[in-house]
């Protein structure tokens, strides 16, 4: 079921960050971009294209239900990080554009930013190779 409300806030690449009390910075982490649609107390979480993946991350669902609003759309990033900072490896097979890929789909890939990330173009996915190499 698509929800239209919800177009995520994609990064756009800059030489350098805006100054001023009126910008806010966000740590860049590898995960998931989400949406989380609260209405009427129902929680729904969005992937960027418009999938329902409240299923797959029940305890976000519940902590957004506790929060202390009847309707709200928070676009964020669903990240695992440890308590040291760490963030947690993930199987290729959690993300959802890369697990619904064709074969072909998943063979066209190149590196990107001097080997430092993996990028699929037919799928519009982007993983970090440090995020896949960390050992925990």
């Amino acid at each position: 079921m698509a929800h239209s409300d919800y177009s995520p806030q994609l990064a756009t690449l800059v030489k350098e960050a805006p100054a001023g009390d009126g910008w806010l910075h966000e740590i860049k982490y590898d995960g998931y971009r989400i949406g989380c649609r609260i209405r009427a107390g129902r929680v729904t979480l969005i992937s960027r294209n418009g999938k329902d993946w409240t299923a797959a991350f029940p305890e976000i669902a519940a902590a957004a239900a506790a929060l202390p609003t009847k309707d709200a759309l928070i676009d964020g990033e669903v990240a695992i990080v440890l308590a040291d900072g760490r963030e947690l490896a993930a199987p290729l097979a959690w993300s959802p554009r890369l697990a619904e890929a064709t074969a072909d789909q998943r063979k066209n890939w190149r590196l990107i930013g001097r080997g430092q990330g993996i990028r699929w173009p037919d799928v519009d996915e982007d993983i970090s190779v440090a995020s896949l190499l960390k050992v925990t």
